[in-house]
């Protein structure tokens, strides 16, 4: 289906993300595995959150592996969703840094 590293500053981090890109690639698949090295991470509850949810450093590993899966050769890079929700995480991160640079004038 589709696999991707990515860094996360710790476990939940990664687990945030996971949840994320999995929402976004869920009109392709239903879910998800998340490894650090040999060991499978599993949480009680998957983080529900959305990318606006994320910090700034956050969202840029998302949107870096969002296109990294995009343009790989494996079926999740069909994903109409994934595509939309890439379109929409670059929009807002475009807006909030329009928005920074009118403060600082």
């Amino acid at each position: 289906m589709g696999r991707r590293h990515f860094e996360a500053e710790d476990d939940r981090g990664a687990i945030r993300i996971a949840g994320v890109l999995q929402d976004a690639c869920s009109d392709i698949s239903a879910r998800f595995e998340l490894w650090r090295g040999a060991w499978q991470l599993t949480a009680r509850r998957w983080d529900s959150v959305s990318a606006a949810e994320l910090t700034s450093e956050t969202q840029e590993r998302l949107a870096q592996t969002e296109e990294a899966l995009r343009d790989s050769r494996r079926a999740i890079a069909r994903s109409k969703r994934l595509l939309e929700k890439l379109s929409e995480l670059r929009k807002g991160r475009a807006d909030a840094s329009t928005e920074m640079t009118k403060i600082g004038r």
